[in-house]
C-alpha cells in the first residue's frame, strides 16, 4: 500500500545547510555529475534537469532511500522538543535517488496501489 503526499513538501530553502547541500540542482550538474565533476551515482538521471526552468525551484534531494529516511528523522528529532514534528514522510523516485521530505499530513490524499 502506498501513497502519495502532494504539495507538502518541505522548502529546501528551509533546511540545515547539510541537506540543502544534496539539493540536485546545487550537488549535481547538467550532465549528471557532482558539480565538481566526479561521478556519482545520486545524480544518475539528472542530465536534462537543467534544461527544465522548475528543476531550479524544485525541492527534490539527490540521495539515495537510506539518506532521505535518516535526514527525515533528523528532522523530526531535531524538532521533537518543541512538539513541531517537520518531517512526517518521504517520497522517493521508482528507480532514481530522487527523495522528498514532506510536512505531516492528516491523511493520505492519493492512493497508489
Amino acid at each position: 500500500n502506498g501513497v502519495f503526499a502532494p504539495h507538502n513538501n518541505i522548502d529546501v530553502d528551509d533546511m540545515p545547510d547539510e541537506i540543502k547541500a544534496h539539493r540536485c540542482t546545487t550537488k549535481c550538474s547538467q550532465f549528471g555529475l557532482l558539480a565538481d565533476g566526479t561521478a556519482s551515482a545520486d545524480c544518475r538521471g539528472f542530465e536534462n534537469c537543467h534544461a527544465d526552468p522548475l528543476c531550479d525551484a524544485s525541492n527534490t534531494l539527490c540521495v539515495p532511500r537510506e539518506t532521505c529516511e535518516e535526514f527525515c528523522s533528523h528532522l523530526s528529532e531535531a524538532n521533537s522538543f518543541s512538539g513541531n514534528l517537520l518531517c512526517g514522510s518521504i517520497d522517493m523516485h521508482r528507480v532514481y535517488p530522487r527523495c522528498y521530505l514532506n510536512t505531516p499530513y492528516a491523511t493520505a490524499q492519493c492512493d497508489l496501489d
